[in-house]
């Protein structure tokens, strides 16, 4: 939030505001590139040029209950898949088909399957990170005050990375 930025730079004045709520925006930003972790909730749709034998959303959380998948039919017709399953391992939602299913066949074209999904920490807070994880919301504020301190492009410090590094996806 503002709040928690300006106290982390122990900044009193709102003379700064509106630069430090861009610094944020642009933090979580980087955050997500760099873990998957999305503040503040949103609709997001995921693209996949086919089915494989999992759909991997690399965002999160995920929430599952608003997950729909729809595909591109051997005639361009879009169609609904209403039947998979999700299994969410180390802090990452896979969508598989379900139990005794296949995948239908899509056709070959790029962003065939689309998955839509709520993506993101439902918030108390303005910038939607209250329920995000301590190490991360701490990434945000060290990349904020860095970019707030030193206004000129430069390299972010090593503790961002390293507040990070336990939170970026990987594949099992």
């Amino acid at each position: 939030s503002l709040a928690d930025a300006k106290a982390q730079m122990r900044v009193d004045s709102a003379d700064e505001d509106a630069l430090i709520q861009r610094l944020i925006h642009a933090a979580g930003l980087a955050v997500e590139r760099r873990s998957g972790f999305v503040a503040g909730e949103r609709e997001h749709a995921f693209q996949f040029d086919r089915f494989d034998r999992a759909l991997e959303l690399r965002l999160r959380p995920v929430e599952a209950s608003t997950i729909g998948i729809t595909y591109l039919d051997s005639s361009g017709d879009s169609q609904s898949v209403t039947e998979f399953r999700v299994i969410e391992r180390h802090g990452t939602t896979r969508i598989l088909p379900a139990i005794g299913s296949a995948w239908p066949t899509a056709i070959c074209e790029p962003g065939a399957v689309t998955v839509t999904a709520t993506v993101g920490f439902a918030s108390s807070d303005e910038d939607g990170a209250a329920n995000a994880p301590a190490n991360v919301l701490h990434a945000v504020r060290v990349c904020v005050a860095k970019w707030f301190n030193d206004r000129e492009e430069g390299p972010l410090p090593p503790a961002f990375d390293q507040l990070l590094d336990d939170e970026r996806l990987r594949r099992v």
